[in-house]
């Protein structure tokens, strides 16, 4: 005798698979996504890449040592963190010479910071450099930045060493390129871009006292073997 199957059950039997297929769907789908998820490539630091201070706007790393990296003290008060452009972690600020409530950078003449680097960044230079050295008179320098004006490289001409920086001539800079490292002929990092008022008048009235015709235009970079304690 053949089984008599109603329609009712035919219909039971459809949905039931139906559904059945698209739960594996969605299992399959959710299961992709997280596998894509998990396979975000590793953001990565070096002199002369772009990062985010937590307040927002834009610097750049101007050294690296390590498992840490230096851009502008103005750029990020102890206990920040700090983003790569893709909004990616990539460290914390340990020592810097901003006021702990960010009002400014203090009075030791430097605007300088440090950023203990997140476990997983990866360490790859934007621009290669030999290490740090000290600034010379009337020697060429070049920043490396990314700034508004969307011109990485510009260049200087040193004029001026002062207890409250390096004076540049010549050098174009622009809002968010603070930080941005100073390189002379050799390759080493001489200088970290500064974008404190108060220092930048400091610098430029230093050097003025001294005889040397500084414009109002010229940039001030912080020493890079600036050593920043604490």
């Amino acid at each position: 005798m053949i089984p008599i199957v109603s329609a009712r059950s035919i219909r039971a039997w459809l949905v039931g698979l139906i559904g059945a297929a698209i739960l594996v769907g969605l299992i399959g789908a959710i299961s992709h996504g997280a596998g894509e998820a998990s396979a975000a490539p590793a953001p990565v630091i070096g002199v002369g890449v772009k990062v985010i201070p937590q307040g927002g706007g834009g610097c750049n790393v101007a050294t690296v040592s390590g498992r840490t990296f230096d851009f502008a003290g103005h750029c990020g008060k102890v206990n920040d963190r700090i983003t790569d452009a893709n909004g990616q972690y990539v460290g914390t600020v340990i020592r810097s010479t901003t006021y702990p409530d960010g009002s400014g950078v203090s009075a030791n003449y430097a605007d300088i910071a440090t950023v203990q680097m997140a476990p997983n960044v990866i360490v790859r230079d934007e621009v290669p450099v030999k290490g740090v050295g000290q600034p010379r008179h009337g020697s060429t320098v070049c920043k490396h930045g990314h700034g508004i004006a969307n011109k990485v490289r510009q260049c200087g001409t040193v004029v001026a060493i002062t207890k409250f920086g390096i004076v540049i001539k010549g050098m174009a800079v622009t809002p968010f390129d603070s930080g941005s490292p100073v390189i002379d002929a050799n390759d080493e990092v001489v200088g970290i871009i500064s974008g404190s008022p108060s220092l930048i008048d400091a610098a430029l009235s230093a050097a003025r006292a001294l005889g040397i015709p500084v414009p109002d235009g010229a940039s001030v970079a912080t020493r890079a073997d600036y050593e920043l304690v604490g």
